[in-house]
């Protein structure tokens, strides 16, 4: 499982964090980019091998990585708040 979104401004538990996308890129392929971060490609890799994504219905939208993935099946918890449909 892995958890995608807006990490960097978030205070997470250690659990979580331990999925975060770029956590997961980071132990697999290393820091990248002189030291500055995880490239957008090593994550798009852990998207690719990844089966189950969790993501808030805010950052579903606007969440690169999401964009070429594909699903089965797709559980939305709190559907009420979420105003528009795709």
């Amino acid at each position: 499982m892995i958890r995608v979104g807006v990490s960097s401004q978030h205070k997470y538990s250690d659990q979580i964090k331990g999925i975060l996308c770029e956590t997961v890129a980071e132990r697999r392929y290393g820091k990248e980019d002189g030291g500055h971060g995880i490239q957008g490609e090593s994550m798009m890799k852990v998207m690719k091998d990844t089966k189950v994504v969790g993501c808030t219905c805010l950052s579903v939208g606007k969440e690169v990585l999401l964009r070429e993935k594909k699903f089965d099946v797709v559980i939305v918890d709190e559907a009420g708040q979420v105003s528009e449909w795709w």
